[in-house]
């Protein structure tokens, strides 16, 4: 199976204005993608995905380079597979899941 590749068009951070950032905020990137090959209409698709800035920069992946979307919806370099991400990625992995089961237990807490 050939991956779906893409080019990365745009890196955007998120913009919090003047307004502070919570303690624990993941500093996340909007990135913005053209695939590499047109559909069958002659179409580039243009897909967005938002990631944690960090990720990007251990992936080394920046505007211009090609990237695919994994299984998990985050971007890789191409003819990379998920199961090959280093120590700092696998950790960085752990530490969102962390926040987002923290997030969930509290959302869960206030609605009772």
């Amino acid at each position: 199976m050939e991956e779906e590749k893409y080019i990365i068009i745009r890196i955007d951070e998120d913009d919090y204005g003047c307004e502070a950032r919570p303690d624990d905020y993941v500093p996340m990137v909007k990135v913005l993608l053209r695939s590499v090959e047109p559909d069958a209409f002659g179409d580039y698709r243009e897909e967005v995905i938002l990631m944690e800035d960090s990720v990007m920069y251990a992936r080394n992946l920046d505007e211009g380079n090609e990237a695919v979307i994994g299984v998990d919806g985050e971007l890789y370099p191409p003819e990379r597979l998920f199961n090959q991400m280093n120590p700092e990625e696998i950790e960085q992995i752990n530490r969102q899941n962390k926040w987002i089961e923290n997030y969930f237990d509290a959302v869960e807490e206030m609605n009772e």
